[in-house]
């Protein structure tokens, strides 16, 4: 426990303290490694962000544990195979554990895999994974966690990783964020502790859950997204992902959505200035959240900026307790080929502040419970508003110009007095078909 081994200052590109290459049943056990990035010699040109403290490379049963990685000019550990995933010389790093140890300050990355196969990474500790410091600034990608497999623009597979569990470990102070998949499949994100953000850019498989992410950075608090669930550039790679049981506490967007076949259920996003936000998702559910914010102006789930599509999506069973907008979709299935694109709004309760509905088509809102406010459409399309109960301080559901082919249905609706439970703009309006409502 008292040994320390050092990377003496250097102006190389590539060095590392301990490697191992091609091996197998290995066991690295205590001590404290320390990198030289605030020593080292950049003046040769370039990122120099290659150091090493340990590379694990093309080995099978191996264990990290209880050491200290500290102070690397690159990564603090980096998990790779050997070759190209589609050569034949090709080995990959399988059954990899790492477990116990504390990651301190390196300047890319804390952990990196590029190449690995069934690799656990549990209970150990990231602490300011790429800050800058006095004498070096962190370099990119600066997360605790990267999960990176080099793939080509056509797909070709360079390196692969995939069958990954990280659990139980703690992050904090990390310069850009705490753990990002950003090429692999299959990776279980669970039970960690994180001050910083999870996304995944291109993954299928992935699954996120039970993780407790709390803000404490402005910012995170200011314009970070705790979960970034997908990206709308990379549509078709993207699918199979789940997100759920997360605690988001604090950040500026609890979870952002994309993409295809994806389960968004059972977190918690509390204080949050949006608690979903979404451009382009298809077949996809989301459904029992709890999204709860006392911030002035919060939002719950929101369409973001100049929204793309939607289509086959249900936002089901979600319970929303906002200062402003509980639910609002805008520019949503304009374009050519959208016409027939549809979403759901069901069964959700809506605290204070209602539903909106703007410059959209194809939707159905159908048996929500809105508690304190009203629905609202302009310009409208081809929707319907089915049994749904709204108690509303002004017009119960408000009909604004553009609205067409609207059918409003079987709903239940209290409003005060001076007010109307549905009312239209008539100068525009065409085909709002308005039938068996209860009106107190």
């Amino acid at each position: 426990e008292n040994t320390h081994l050092r990377i003496q200052p250097n102006g190389y590109k590539q060095p590392c303290l301990l490697a191992v290459l091609d091996a197998q049943n290995i066991l690295i056990q205590g001590g404290i490694l320390h990198g030289e990035r605030d020593e080292h010699d950049y003046s040769s040109g370039g990122t120099h962000e290659w150091e090493n403290l340990i590379t694990i490379k093309a080995c099978k049963n191996i264990k990290v544990e209880e050491v200290v990685v500290m102070d690397a000019a690159g990564d603090g550990l980096s998990i790779n195979g050997l070759g190209h995933a589609f050569a034949d010389n090709y080995i990959s790093s399988e059954n990899v554990l790492i477990t116990g140890n504390k990651f301190i300050r390196n300047r890319r990355l804390n952990l990196s895999v590029t190449d690995g196969h069934n690799v656990i990474i549990e209970n150990n500790e990231f602490i300011d994974a790429s800050i800058d410091t006095d004498k070096s600034s962190g370099t990119a990608p600066g997360y605790a966690i990267d999960i990176e497999a080099v793939r080509g623009a056509d797909g070709t597979l360079y390196q692969i990783a995939e069958d990954i569990i990280i659990r139980n470990n703690i992050e904090s102070g990390s310069r850009v964020g705490g753990i990002t998949v950003h090429t692999g499949d299959r990776v279980t994100i669970e039970n960690n502790s994180l001050e910083s953000n999870i996304s995944y850019s291109t993954s299928i498989g992935t699954i996120i859950r039970n993780n407790t992410l709390q803000a404490v950075s402005e910012k995170s608090k200011t314009y970070g997204t705790a979960i970034t669930a997908g990206r709308n550039d990379r549509y078709e790679r993207n699918y199979g992902n789940r997100v759920y049981g997360n605690t988001i506490t604090g950040f500026s967007t609890g979870i952002k959505l994309a993409n295809t076949d994806l389960e968004v259920y059972d977190n918690n996003i509390v204080d949050c200035k949006v608690g979903l936000t979404f451009e382009i998702l298809t077949n996809s559910k989301i459904y029992n959240n709890v999204i709860s914010s006392t911030i002035n102006s919060s939002d719950g789930i929101l369409s973001a900026g100049q929204s793309k599509y939607i289509d086959d999506v249900s936002f089901s069973y979600n319970t929303i307790d906002v200062t402003r907008f509980p639910i609002q979709f805008v520019s949503i299935n304009n374009d050519a080929g959208e016409e027939n694109f549809k979403y759901i709004i069901d069964n959700n309760t809506l605290i204070d502040g209602g539903l909106t509905i703007s410059n959209s088509d194809g939707f159905t809102l159908n048996n929500n419970s809105i508690l304190n406010g009203r629905i609202r459409l302009s310009n409208a399309a081809n929707g319907s508003i089915l049994n749904n109960t709204i108690n509303s301080d002004t017009h119960g559901v408000r009909i604004d110009s553009g609205c067409h082919n609207i059918s409003i249905t079987d709903n239940n609706i209290s409003v005060d007095s001076n007010y109307q439970c549905i009312w239209q703009n008539n100068s525009d309006s065409i085909n709002i078909n308005i039938l068996n409502n209860s009106c107190q």
